[in-house]
């Protein structure tokens, strides 16, 4: 929900914050991980949102709270939170399915600030 003092998100049964963005027009549920470096697309959400990931180089090696996981580089042309857009955003695509997409620090650093207030988190451009 965004309102005047921002996009507020409310945790959820799973302890998690879920919110949906566009990448490249196609909506994504991620989950909040302000531990992730980058955005990181599971491989379904990859494919949803246009990338061939028959073309990746899955060489990347990530040390996950899962232990280590191969992962590919690419580019999504724009992402979209709430009212704010990013153009040439660099993900990370996951080379083993995940439950969602992560939405990581490559793209929360853009905004003003990230509040938590209880069970409610506040991202401000």
């Amino acid at each position: 929900m965004v309102t005047s003092e921002g996009m507020m998100l409310h945790r959820a049964q799973d302890g998690h914050f879920w919110l949906r963005a566009d990448v490249n027009g196609v909506p994504v549920r991620f989950m909040i991980d302000t531990g992730a470096s980058n955005v990181v697309l599971s491989p379904e959400d990859a494919r949803r949102v246009g990338i061939n990931t028959g073309l990746l180089d899955f060489s990347g090696i990530a040390s996950t709270a899962n232990g280590n996981v191969k992962f590919a580089r690419a580019t999504v042309s724009q992402v979209n939170v709430g009212d704010a857009v990013f153009y040439d955003v660099p993900v990370t695509v996951n080379g083993a399915d995940m439950q969602g997409s992560l939405l990581g620090m490559s793209v929360l650093r853009h905004f003003g600030s990230i509040e938590f207030r209880g069970d409610t988190l506040i991202l401000r451009q």
